[in-house]
Parts: C-alpha cells; structure tokens; sequence
C-alpha cells in the first residue's frame, strides 16, 4: 500500500478519446508523469501483485484502476487507486453527484462528491471500500449509509463492484 495526499492515477480532463488532455495538473500526480511511471515500472519489474495506493485530499470519492502508462488507459491495471472524500469540508455539495463512468476514462469506475468516508477492510484474500456518505454536515446527527462498495481480490489489480 502506498499512502499519499494527492491524484495518483491518470485523469483524462478531455472531452474526447484524443488528445487526451492531463491539464496543468501539478497538484496531482499528471503533473509528474515521469516520476508516477518510475513508480509502475518498478512495482511490474518487481512483480507487485496488487499494489493499492491509498489517496485523499480530493474531497470527493473514486475508486481508479491504475493503467501502466497514461498513454494508455485501457490497459491492463498495474494498481487500485482508492480515494477518499472529506467528512465535512466546503458543506454539503450543491447537487450531490454519483457517477459511475466517467467519460474519455475507462480505468475510472466510480466517482462521487459527497462527504462522507471510505472504510476499508482487509482480509488475505480480499481488500474491501466501502464508501460511506453522510446525509448532511449541517447538523446533528447525521445519518451515515453506504454509498458503494469495491473490492480488490489478492493477486488481481483493479477493483471490482461488490454485488454486480
């Protein structure tokens, strides 16, 4: 597991398949793509199994299957992205958003911007998310449910959704 504060996987910000467009990104990894595939190569060189790379500072969830290069985000993932939200920074949303495909990002199957946390669990066999929101951070008490759930089988990298 590799924990950190800022975007790890690759984040397509185009409207279309290509040019992909990674922005002026230097407060996520996009910024540093030479340094993020340093970091792949060597975790394929020394056959890493199901790396996870633990993230938050985003203020919104996702679960992100890391591909081997940017170049390519359809490939085969090399790692699982989890990101966390914020139980309460900036409010409630505006309009609470569950998206589970985002465009031009095939490696992406879930996002969402609700507040709320990420509990994971792990056993020898399986890495659990679950995603939990809360139904307000205006005022208490706040109701907590489960928003989704991904795991990740050991030995596989990539997330999958629990009960699909």
């Amino acid at each position: 597991m590799l924990a950190q504060q800022t975007g790890f996987a690759p984040f397509n910000r185009e409207t279309a398949t290509i040019p992909r467009n990674f922005g002026v990104a230097s407060d996520s990894w996009d910024g540093y793509v030479a340094e993020r595939q340093r970091i792949l190569d060597w975790m394929v060189e020394q056959r890493t199994e199901n790396p996870v790379v633990l993230t938050g500072d985003t203020h919104q969830n996702w679960i992100r299957n890391v591909p081997p290069d940017f170049r390519s985000l359809e490939g085969a993932p090399v790692a699982t992205e989890v990101m966390g939200t914020s139980i309460s920074t900036n409010g409630n949303p505006p309009k609470p958003s569950t998206v589970y495909e985002v465009p031009f990002n095939p490696h992406i199957p879930f996002r969402n911007n609700e507040r709320g946390y990420v509990r994971c669990t792990l056993t020898p066999e399986l890495w659990t998310s679950e995603f939990r929101k809360v139904d307000t951070v205006a005022r208490r008490p706040a109701t907590a449910s489960t928003l989704a759930t991904f795991v990740i089988e050991n030995g596989l990298a990539g997330a999958q959704r629990a009960g699909t």
